[in-house]
């Protein structure tokens, strides 16, 4: 999400109307030695962006995608990415030697919407590893307003160059399988997958400033669509030895409201398939059974993502969840 689009939360619901930010002059760009003429990189904002801190940078395989080497505030809290676009440290594709890796993959959630660098859930998992002195890196590839498919195809191409041991899909299940189901969402154009065989569409996709592009629906179920994504990220993972994760929140922000326990009831029947082949931690019921209310883990940020408690407490499970499972020393 770029601003949070939840089933049933009428104070926040509704796409995000992005503005798009396009210079169309050459710039000289040194290349190799070479001096080339390089049209100037494309950029989409947020509406309310001087407050927010967010910048996107049009990406013609994935939609966009965090700037990299940007040093900007969200909020008032630090923001900054690394050299390969991420909001993170810088980390080597070369894993080092003796270390373990952990990469996250999703959305606002994880790239840490209204929250700090530090506060971050993953920065918060890695901080007390480092505490600990086990050898565990933990890498955020999230970026805001990312589907599931945007993750996937980040994930295929370029997160496994970390060579990860685990990987963690963030899975929010508010608006991830809408994200998944249309070439066009928050106004903004993006790769997608149309049927269950993964045939891929809008690819490259129409710059932000082509208005003549057309959105593309995909034919199968959102939810069935959804779960076959997982499936394929599940399957990528056992293509370099990497253990899988999927890690599904939502319904916390409205536990008794009709639609989202329905929304949840259905995604649970596709997710049926799979089950077995993966390792499943419902965020939503542990967040239940830590007592843990909408409030206590979002006040402070007004469109219901996880405030730094939240994020903490994220953390904490995600990692008992590693330690239950052996997927950590």
């Amino acid at each position: 999400m770029f601003r949070l689009v939840a089933c049933g939360i009428p104070s926040i619901i509704g796409l995000v109307v992005l503005v798009m930010v396009a210079k169309h002059r050459q710039v000289l760009v040194v290349d190799d030695g070479e001096i080339k003429l390089q049209a100037p990189p494309l950029y989409v904002q947020e509406p309310g962006h001087e407050k927010t801190g967010h910048k996107y940078l049009y990406d013609s395989q994935l939609g966009w995608r965090n700037i990299a080497n940007w040093n900007a505030s969200t909020f008032g809290h630090e923001l900054t990415t690394n050299s390969k676009n991420l909001r993170d440290r810088e980390y080597e594709f070369q894993k080092p030697a003796g270390a373990k890796r952990i990469l996250v993959l999703g959305d606002s959630f994880a790239w840490g919407y209204g929250v700090a660098n530090r506060d971050i859930f993953t920065e918060v998992l890695e901080a007390r590893f480092a505490r600990d002195q086990t050898p565990y890196e933990v890498i955020n590839t999230g970026v805001s307003g990312w589907g599931t498919d945007q993750e996937f195809l980040y994930f295929a191409d370029e997160g496994v160059k970390y060579s990860p041991d685990v990987v963690v899909l963030a899975f929010y299940l508010g608006n991830d399988p809408v994200n998944c189901s249309g070439s066009i969402q928050y106004g903004l154009h993006k790769p997608v997958f149309v049927d269950m065989d993964l045939t891929l569409a809008n690819v490259p996709v129409p710059k932000p400033t082509d208005e003549s592009a057309q959105e593309i629906t995909a034919s199968a179920d959102r939810h069935s669509l959804a779960v076959r994504i997982i499936e394929e990220i599940a399957k990528t993972c056992d293509s370099i030895d990497a253990e899988f994760v999927l890690m599904k929140f939502g319904v916390f922000q409205r536990p008794n409201h009709g639609a989202v326990r329905q929304a949840n009831q259905d995604f649970e029947a596709k997710l049926d398939r799979i089950r077995d082949s993966i390792r499943y931690l419902d965020l939503d019921a542990e967040f239940q059974k830590h007592g843990l209310s909408f409030t206590q883990l979002t006040e402070g940020v007004d469109d219901g993502h996880w405030n730094v408690f939240g994020h903490q407490m994220v953390a904490d499970i995600l990692r008992e969840f590693l330690a239950a499972n052996s997927l950590i020393q």
